[in-house]
């Protein structure tokens, strides 16, 4: 608690001498610095304007503030935990295809980013704009993403955990659904998630985000 306080500490005096967003922004590297996290972390932007017109009396700042750390720390845990389900969604609908070819390209582009459309896949693909659609579709009735355009043209499709969050698509009503298991018939699963990891690397390197425009987490 102490070395939280003090980061809260520096952010405040980073506030009064910076009057930019960056220091809205510094409270992750903050806590990264001070060894709280083991990386800065996006979901922990956090601050209080008061700091800036009641510098004696930081404590309810400080209060609010840590408030809202709990409740982003909670929800980035949230949303890592839908990450991974996803992850082990895609590496089950890969090994149980026959031919997963272009879905093996699609799935580490979704990774990296979650809002595609036909002519993004296609363009990022090199495919034609018919086969990306296609293979969107394919994608989406394997659960790995959701059309939340309602068009029959000009589609938009988004993974699922995101377009819930995004208010995109109505939540699963009822009791939460259990977290997927990975079911691969008949293989091994250490060679799947190397080769799935290899496919990752191998996808970054050929195809680079356009400055980061289609990420969206």
């Amino acid at each position: 608690m102490p070395m939280l306080a003090r980061a809260l500490a520096l952010q405040a005096d980073y506030v009064k001498a910076e009057r930019s967003i960056d220091a809205w922004l510094s409270l992750p590297v903050l806590l990264y610095r001070l060894g709280l996290t083991e990386r800065p972390l996006p979901c922990l932007v956090e601050g209080d304007r008061r700091l800036l017109f009641a510098p004696r009396d930081r404590g309810p700042s400080s209060r609010r503030i840590l408030r809202a750390l709990e409740a982003s720390a909670l929800q980035g845990r949230k949303s890592l935990m839908a990450i991974e389900d996803a992850h082990v969604l895609a590496v089950s609908a890969l090994a149980n295809e026959l031919r997963p070819a272009a879905l093996g390209r699609l799935v580490p582009l979704l990774m990296q980013a979650p809002v595609q459309s036909p002519e993004s896949v296609a363009r990022q693909l090199k495919l034609t704009l018919s086969g990306a659609g296609k293979l969107l579709s394919r994608a989406a009735s394997l659960g790995l993403v959701r059309e939340v355009s309602g068009r029959r043209a000009w589609r938009t499709y988004v993974v699922p955990d995101l377009a819930i969050a995004l208010g995109l698509v109505a939540p699963r009503k009822g009791r939460p659904r259990s977290r997927p298991t990975l079911s691969v018939p008949n293989a091994d699963l250490d060679a799947i998630l190397q080769d799935f990891d290899r496919q990752m690397s191998e996808f970054d390197a050929r195809f680079p985000l356009d400055g980061g425009r289609n990420d969206l987490r």
